[in-house]
């Protein structure tokens, strides 16, 4: 079931991006800037609330703040930002209430590294499939959509609750493992995740008006981007992480006028982030199971915080005028991604178990 839940919260954050424009398109920008702000502020009391009420608990109020979402967006068009402010809330609460459930329910952290692969894997698949699903429901009207979403969702919200009442009252054994890569497993997925986030409204403006592809094949990339990370994720193997440098360069050659070396450029930076984040989240997420709810929002909220900003930076520098600048702040972040990588998993491998 949380397989499930990781694809449904993923799916219905790519859904609702081609929504929400058609919905309100005059206050759509400050909508999108009210989910990512209430997102980041809400991993501060979710780690507490998660542990505090139950990991499963947590996931029940997430499933009805969902739905109230939904219903609040498609309600009242003329204030989207309030809807995507609680959406933004409800997604950061899944996302970690998600990853706690699935270290209780796994007694080691090679079962925990496993699960956190099938995870991201099917939270990337619905990434993908939203974006593609709310296109081809525009014609139905956003408002409709949006209400079915959210029947979706509390259908869910059954399936979740008659899961819970027949799973086994079992109670595992934990051998907490001290660590000692935490906080360049940190560092490495902050870097990582202001580049591969950081980078995407580029690689949108990039794909039309550098690379010259009309809008239904740009909107290709981001499908080798997202298929790319899947594949990554579900074959998390550190030494590919260097792939990276040349899906970077790859990128800047084909805005240089090699067109060709755009999508194998796209393939590359996805597949090495998909790995990346699969071993920095199940390095990270694996910790005493009596805390791990403030623990998680400990770091997905400082991993998050640079990424929010690192789009209105970039955006100013995506012309061909300022590639230094561009190449400085990629290759510095990869620089960092990939010595904190191997730094934490060299700490890690020497820490008493």
């Amino acid at each position: 079931m949380l397989f499930a839940l990781s694809f449904l919260f993923n799916f219905l954050y790519g859904v609702l991006l081609p929504l929400v424009p058609h919905l309100n398109s005059e206050n759509a920008g400050w909508a999108f800037t009210a989910f990512l702000l209430f997102k980041l502020l809400w991993f501060i009391p979710a780690g507490y609330v998660s542990d505090r009420v139950g990991h499963g608990t947590a996931l029940t109020l997430t499933l009805l703040l969902q739905s109230l979402a939904l219903v609040v967006i498609a309600l009242f068009p003329n204030y989207p930002w309030f809807g995507r402010a609680l959406e933004g809330m409800a997604l950061a609460q899944g996302t970690l209430s998600t990853f706690a459930l699935l270290r209780l329910l796994t007694p080691d952290a090679a079962a925990f590294r496993a699960a956190v692969s099938k995870l991201l894997g099917l939270g990337g698949l619905g990434t993908i499939a939203g974006p593609a699903v709310g296109y081809l429901l525009l014609p139905y009207g956003p408002e409709r959509v949006i209400l079915g979403l959210a029947a979706l969702t509390l259908g869910f919200l059954v399936l979740h609750l008659c899961y819970r009442r027949q799973a086994p009252a079992t109670t595992l054994a934990f051998a907490v493992e001290k660590k000692k890569g935490m906080l360049w497993f940190a560092l490495g997925l902050t870097a990582a995740k202001a580049l591969a986030i950081g980078w995407e409204p580029n690689l949108a403006w990039w794909a039309q008006a550098s690379i010259g592809l009309s809008s239904a094949v740009a909107g290709l990339s981001f499908l080798v981007l997202g298929l790319a990370f899947v594949a990554g994720s579900l074959r998390p193997h550190a030494w590919l992480t260097p792939l990276a440098f040349l899906g970077f360069l790859g990128l800047e050659y084909a805005l240089e006028g090699a067109v060709w070396a755009w999508w194998p450029a796209l393939a590359l930076v996805g597949f090495w982030y998909g790995i990346y984040v699969t071993i920095a989240v199940s390095r990270l997420g694996w910790n005493d199971p009596e805390k791990i709810g403030r623990h998680n929002s400990l770091w997905m909220l400082g991993t998050d915080l640079p990424m929010t900003f690192v789009p209105a930076i970039l955006w100013g520098w995506r012309g061909q005028d300022a590639v230094t600048a561009r190449w400085a702040l990629g290759l510095g972040l990869l620089g960092i991604a990939s010595l904190s990588l191997w730094r934490g998993l060299w700490r890690d491998s020497r820490a008493p178990s």
